[in-house]
């Protein structure tokens, strides 16, 4: 599947002379967004022979072992097309010890263009900022939204029912092994498990050295099934106290920061904010992906959670392309004065205008009538099918 959106970000940076770092919670799709890239390489009429593509992860190739045995393969390569531009795709470089270095010394030694992928906690922590500073873009990569999921299921079944996909999509969200491997039901249920241990295991509780992984994961997964609301750290503390689990507020804050680092959550601020109400937290937080949900509460289907997988879409939708507003309670510039009124998400646009965006289900679900009663506040037009196609 060509997920075209990620082809529009990498083509601008193509022979800029940036190191391109391809961001995401694991198994989200990196690896297939490389292959992408070559592509567009080849397409572009680059030779074969001027690309080099290395899994750092694998155990058949010699010189990813070292630093020093992967400099003199690019050495090689490069004298084999004459000190020709060689295109460096380099999967899962973290497994390479020391691969900040040879990045920054491939970039100063060798005409290169390099991409890379890798565990995100590890990407995410410095590293490039300290090794590779103002030399690098950061692409992140999130798991399929509703509109490619759809587009990748019609390639097998061109009359595939839109409201049957999204109620799939609904319980299984959009890790791209789902739906590439066809699995549902409790193999879905199972898969989305063990990538969230994954990420609490390897990517949080190892990486920053947790000793207390059964209180992380607790807190992670009740960070997971209130998605959507404020989250308050005192207020979590407090409970945890009652329950005689002893634990500091600065540590709640840094376990939401390490969830995002490994893109697990997304935490949202408030827009509407000004003065000392800046330095209070009050956040939003969604899941990267609703599936993760439905695989260890179920039932996002119940009309009580349908909004907020529903919230999470959009948080995605914008979040992808690097837009996203904060929750907070603001007044839409064509709203009546007396009529304010809650909007979840800020979504600027280009020529500085504003796109403002909600969620609900039940209204959707309701007569036309009810439908133009709810929406006709957002818009001028009153037809239940503009209403619609402004959340839809």
């Amino acid at each position: 599947m060509k997920r075209s959106y990620y082809v529009d970000q990498i083509s601008p940076f193509i022979d800029k002379g940036l190191v391109k770092v391809f961001t995401g919670i694991r198994r989200c799709g990196k690896s297939h967004i490389m292959e992408m890239v070559r592509d567009v390489l080849v397409e572009q009429g680059i030779p074969v022979s001027q690309i080099v593509e290395a899994n750092f992860e694998s155990r058949v190739l010699d010189f990813v072992k070292s630093v020093e045995l992967s400099v003199e393969y690019v050495k090689s390569r490069a004298e084999a097309v004459g000190g020709k531009r060689l295109y460096l795709l380099f999967d899962e470089i973290q497994e390479l010890d020391g691969w900040e270095k040879l990045v920054n010394a491939l970039l100063i030694d060798f005409d290169v263009d390099v991409y890379i992928t890798g565990s995100n906690a590890k990407l995410l922590s410095g590293e490039l900022a300290t090794y590779l500073g103002g030399r690098y873009v950061e692409i992140h990569v999130f798991p399929l939204s509703f509109a490619e999921v759809l587009d990748w299921r019609r390639q097998d079944r061109p009359d595939a029912s839109v409201h049957e996909t999204f109620l799939r999509y609904v319980r299984e969200g959009g890790m791209p092994f789902i739906h590439d491997a066809k699995i549902q039901g409790p193999s879905a249920t199972a898969y989305l498990t063990d990538v969230f241990g994954s990420v609490v295991v390897k990517d949080v509780a190892k990486r920053h050295k947790i000793r207390d992984i059964d209180l992380l994961e607790r807190i992670l997964q009740y960070l997971v099934s209130e998605v959507g609301h404020l989250f308050s750290a005192a207020s979590l503390r407090k409970y945890l106290k009652h329950e005689n689990r002893s634990v500091s507020l600065e540590t709640l804050y840094n376990y939401v920061k390490y969830a995002e680092e490994a893109c697990l959550l997304l935490p949202l601020k408030r827009n509407d904010l000004i003065g000392k109400r800046l330095l209070s937290s009050q956040e939003k937080i969604y899941v990267v992906d609703h599936g993760f949900r439905e695989a260890l509460f179920g039932r996002n289907e119940a009309s009580t959670r349908y909004s907020k997988t529903l919230s999470r879409s959009i948080s995605f939708a914008g979040a992808i392309r690097s837009r996203l507003g904060w929750s907070g309670r603001r007044r839409w510039i064509s709203l009546p004065r007396r009529a304010a009124t809650r909007c979840t998400f800020r979504l600027p646009t280009s020529c500085r205008r504003t796109k403002y965006a909600n969620a609900s289900f039940r209204r959707l679900n309701s007569s036309p009538t009810t439908i133009r009663n709810t929406f006709s506040r957002w818009t001028r037009s009153t037809s239940p099918e503009t209403a619609s196609a402004i959340v839809g």
